[in-house]
């Protein structure tokens, strides 16, 4: 009986550490931002607390000496969506990516389900800078 309580401690515990390194508050961007864990490479972004439009989120990334997310880190593409982006908590439902649609026009990720956008103008509206 000893040993199994034991064995369930340890493994509550690493369940714990697990689950919080999914949702970390770690700051980024001089506390501008904050650090999550992509849910299909476990690469860490920096998403910006403040929304902002196109070439604010450019320019906030590159004062950093990062870069904004393209198409290419969604890890896979299924059906449309950025399964690496799924779920990030963003205080308005877009996310900015460096991946142009077509002219003066770039694709966006929704952060809650993941689809992914096209044809917004860097001035179109303000949503959040993800940078890698």
């Amino acid at each position: 009986m000893k040993n199994f309580l034991t064995v369930t401690c340890i493994i509550l515990t690493l369940s714990l550490q697990t689950f919080a390194d999914d949702t970390t508050s770690e700051p980024c961007a001089n506390g501008a931002g904050t650090v999550f864990i992509g849910k299909v490479t476990g690469n860490k972004y920096c998403l910006s607390n403040n929304s902002m439009n196109w070439w604010n989120a450019y320019s906030w990334c590159d004062g950093m000496g990062k870069q904004l997310i393209n198409l290419n880190d969604c890890a896979t593409t299924i059906s449309g969506k950025c399964p690496e982006m799924v779920g990030i908590h963003a205080g308005h439902q877009m996310l900015w990516t460096m991946t142009p649609a077509e002219d003066n026009k770039w694709y966006t990720i929704e952060h809650v389900s993941g689809a992914v956008y096209t044809k917004y103008e860097p001035h179109h509206l303000i949503w959040h800078a993800v940078c890698k």
